[in-house]
């Protein structure tokens, strides 16, 4: 009985906060003997009072100090001693922890924090808005990262994101500094038939010019293909001329070689291939 008088004594409105904790943690732990007591009733009868209304007096007290106090720990601790003591307001302390669990997460950058709550809570009310502050979470990631990985599986799991455009615009221009800074023609290539309408895609286009004319094969079919992927290039009218020069040789057309070499001057290479017809 002294552990039920001590308990209530914690518990009364004058004490901390804390003692009133203290109170119902030594209710909780005492319980048992303290109903099984040989002077429970000689006791509670002087007070004109049952036990029920004292254990429920002592829960009330130490209640209303956590759900103040509105803290994760303090609420799980809480929840714990009540659990244990089947404390009348179970589903309200339940709920007051997922609600004070919920503003954390929310609070939080940490994915991991999301999918923790989602998992302990898969019929939470507050689903949706921890499932979109995961993405957000993810959104800000792919907006920080230089990992073009993490921003391609942002693109292709949330195509539906609202801000989806400035992540597909960031993987885009990591990917044109990274290519443009390194001399992979096919990468290059590649880049250019994937964004063609880049503002910038002229600048690739000619320096996978530079890295090509140099090395081109002096044919019809390959002056054309120059001519067509790089119209603009500074090498353009070298290329047409070499189209030209091209077409005169693989057609043996003497008109058009006299043509060419009034215009142009007599070069070896326009004169290879006609030899035998001049």
């Amino acid at each position: 009985m002294y552990n039920l008088a001590r308990a209530s004594l914690l518990a009364m409105p004058d004490q901390s906060g804390e003692d009133k904790v203290k109170g119902y943690e030594l209710l909780v732990n005492n319980i048992d003997d303290i109903r099984n007591s040989e002077h429970l009733d000689k006791v509670i009868g002087k007070l004109n009072i049952t036990l029920d209304d004292i254990v429920f007096a002592i829960e009330l007290e130490s209640y209303k100090y956590i759900v103040e106090l509105d803290e994760e720990r303090e609420y799980i601790l809480y929840l714990n001693m009540a659990r244990k003591g089947k404390h009348s307001r179970i589903t309200d302390i339940e709920s007051h922890l997922e609600r004070c669990r919920f503003q954390n997460v929310m609070d939080s950058n940490s994915t991991d924090d999301c999918d923790y709550f989602l998992e302990l809570y898969p019929e939470s009310k507050y689903r949706e808005d921890v499932m979109s502050h995961r993405i957000d979470i993810l959104y800000n990631e792919a907006m920080e990262t230089t990992d073009e990985a993490v921003m391609e599986h942002f693109i292709e799991s949330y195509p539906n994101y609202a801000s989806i455009k400035n992540v597909t615009e960031r993987l885009m221009q990591s990917r044109f500094n990274r290519i443009f800074a390194g001399n992979n023609v096919e990468e290059m290539k590649w880049f250019v038939q994937t964004y063609p309408h880049r503002n910038d895609i002229d600048m690739l286009k000619q320096k996978i010019a530079n890295i090509e004319f140099p090395e081109l094969e002096f044919s019809v079919e390959a002056s054309e293909k120059f001519i067509a992927f790089y119209p603009n290039v500074s090498q353009i009218d070298e290329a047409r001329k070499m189209l030209s020069k091209a077409l005169i040789i693989e057609q043996g057309d003497i008109k058009e070689f006299v043509a060419y070499v009034k215009e142009n001057g007599y070069d070896d290479d326009a004169a290879v291939g006609n030899e035998e017809k001049i």
